[in-house]
């Protein structure tokens, strides 16, 4: 089991961050701080694992504060959590080491989703980011690269997947229960042949499912 530090100055925000990571049993024991000199403290004791940090990606020093954490500690595995939703911020973060960028108000499926990704070594950029990047990059087109039958709920679900969504706001908006959707999304993933939303996102508009607003 991995330990988890979090590292948020805003104390509500980092209960909230708690209780989502709290749902998922395969993590170890949760650390609380409210700076870096903390997370840095912590990993001279030799504490490693998984680093949820608040980042103000609007500042150049935050920058430079990612970028030293892992200088020091690369045994850190850091997942910044942030407002900013700009291409080049995002870039830029990973440049620094980091492992996964998430938007604040992501809900524990995706929480957890990032933190199993870096786990196996692999970085994540949340869904909703993943699919604004498709569209301003232009990488998105219409023409069918493979035949892919899906039902007329599995293509709702699949287009409110794009759109952000969590399950619970799917199955909310479909009046259906969260089970029906985690269904859908397990069929969804097998006949696209992809592991997680952000793949579902790019094969989905590739084979034109999904036309690009």
């Amino acid at each position: 089991m991995k330990n988890i530090i979090i590292s948020f100055a805003n104390e509500t925000e980092r209960d909230c961050i708690r209780a989502l990571l709290e749902t998922n049993n395969n993590l170890g024991m949760i650390k609380e701080v409210s700076t870096l000199e903390q997370i840095l403290a912590l990993a001279e004791t030799g504490t490693s694992g998984i680093v949820v940090i608040d980042s103000d990606l609007g500042q150049e020093d935050e920058f430079l504060k990612l970028r030293k954490l892992n200088y020091r500690h690369p045994e850190l595995q850091i997942i910044a959590v942030t407002s900013n939703d700009q291409q080049s911020t995002v870039k830029k973060v990973f440049e620094t080491g980091v492992k996964a960028y998430l938007l604040k108000g992501c809900s524990a499926e995706e929480l957890n989703l990032a933190i199993n990704e870096v786990l196996k070594g692999r970085m994540y950029i949340c869904s909703a980011l993943g699919f604004k990047f498709l569209r301003q990059n232009s990488i998105i087109n219409s023409t069918s690269e493979a035949t892919v039958n899906l039902t007329s709920r599995e293509l709702e679900v699949l287009s409110l997947i794009a759109e952000g969504y969590t399950n619970y706001e799917i199955a909310d908006k479909l009046f259906t229960s969260r089970r029906t959707v985690e269904g859908h999304r397990l069929s969804l993933s097998r006949k696209l042949g992809v592991k997680n939303s952000a793949q579902m996102i790019k094969v989905a508009y590739k084979s034109g499912l999904i036309e690009a607003a």
